[in-house]
């Protein structure tokens, strides 16, 4: 677990400055994680996408020590659906915020070709350019599936020293951005203590909130911080301290949606026993009832402080340790690569 080291004032009062060692990048943004993903357009690339990356496995890896690995991050969405609305500017901005993310260093993404997420429309929409960072490449323009995992394999691989040369630094808390969720009656008092201790420590939030985009004045009833913006699900985060996302109640769309906006952790609140994971995103799972922690004790990272100031004592130093690379539990089980969900509103024809 990582410590709490003070630095000059944050105040005039003396409160502390709160720092963890992150990955800077390009746009300002600082990773808590170095990955290259593989994604896809629709889920017709899906078994290309992880044909690509599951070829770089630990024994590959260990030439570049710096990188995390290499996620194949798909999903179910994609073909056979409104071509335009809503449902697909749902997809390619969850899509695009994942790309654009600190913790991806680099990113290929697969298509089929054919489907209504067409990945040059895509690219145009978002404002995305190839690079040597980021390649497009289409199943039918390469001679099949195997033509395209050789081709992004080739391309992860010009990727991968560049991405190697990425190095910790260490950062204030204000570079760290903070996604927060709860689920039962126990884990809204646990996330609220939670939200009011991360505000101290100055890193953003990012709350998941199912009711909608309300404009309501005050502190959110729930969290009990004041938003400073609201998003719509996937829409990147600005520089508000605290941004509200509209979210429907799950965990692994919601995390998949936070992502998107720029959450470069993830702190969701249970009552009940869970082992969800991610893997671009850390997930840090709080236990909020004593029956989920003798059920699952070994899926959650830590059970909820019984007060609040115990909370605010011991949850700057336990984010720092994760933000600076000490993995959660659902990634030392290396669990969370089937769970990238982009919320799938609208209509499958």
């Amino acid at each position: 677990m990582g410590t709490i080291r003070a630095t000059k004032p944050l105040t005039a009062s003396g409160a502390m400055q709160y720092t963890f060692r992150g990955i800077p990048r390009q746009d300002g943004r600082v990773g808590t994680r170095n990955y290259l993903a593989v994604l896809i357009a629709s889920n017709c690339a899906a078994s290309a996408a992880r044909f690509a990356a599951e070829w770089f496995d630990e024994d590959r890896m260990a030439e570049w020590p710096q990188v995390d690995g290499v996620l194949p991050l798909v999903h179910d969405v994609g073909c056979g659906m409104e071509m335009t609305g809503e449902p697909m500017d749902l997809l390619r901005r969850t899509l695009s915020g994942t790309i654009r993310h600190p913790n991806i260093a680099g990113a290929v993404v697969l298509a089929l070709g054919c489907e209504r997420n067409n990945v040059r429309a895509f690219f145009k929409q978002e404002g995305l350019q190839e690079s040597r960072m980021l390649r497009a490449i289409v199943l039918q323009e390469s001679g099949g599936t195997a033509g395209a995992v050789q081709a992004a394999r080739e391309a992860l691989l010009e990727m991968l020293p560049v991405a190697n040369s990425q190095h910790r630094v260490e950062v204030p808390f204000s570079a760290l951005t903070v996604g927060l969720q709860h689920y039962g009656t126990g884990a809204e008092k646990a996330i609220r203590d939670a939200a009011q201790a991360l505000s101290e420590t100055g890193a953003r939030l990012i709350l998941a909130d199912s009711r909608g985009p309300g404009r309501e004045a005050g502190p959110h009833p729930v969290y009990g911080v004041s938003p400073g913006a609201y998003r719509r699900y996937g829409e990147l985060a600005g520089e508000e301290r605290v941004t509200v996302m509209q979210a429907p109640e799950n965990p692994v769309i919601a995390t998949t949606g936070q992502l998107a906006a720029g959450a470069s952790l993830v702190l969701a609140a249970f009552d009940h026993a869970t082992d969800v994971g991610a893997t671009a995103v850390p997930c840090i799972k709080l236990a909020t009832a004593e029956r989920s922690w003798s059920r699952v004790g070994m899926d959650m990272d830590m059970a909820s402080c019984a007060k609040e100031q115990a909370l605010r004592d011991v949850l700057p130093g336990m984010l720092e340790g994760y933000a600076s690379g000490q993995p959660t539990l659902a990634e030392k089980a290396a669990a969370g690569d089937a769970e990238f969900i982009p919320w799938p509103v609208g209509v499958l024809v």
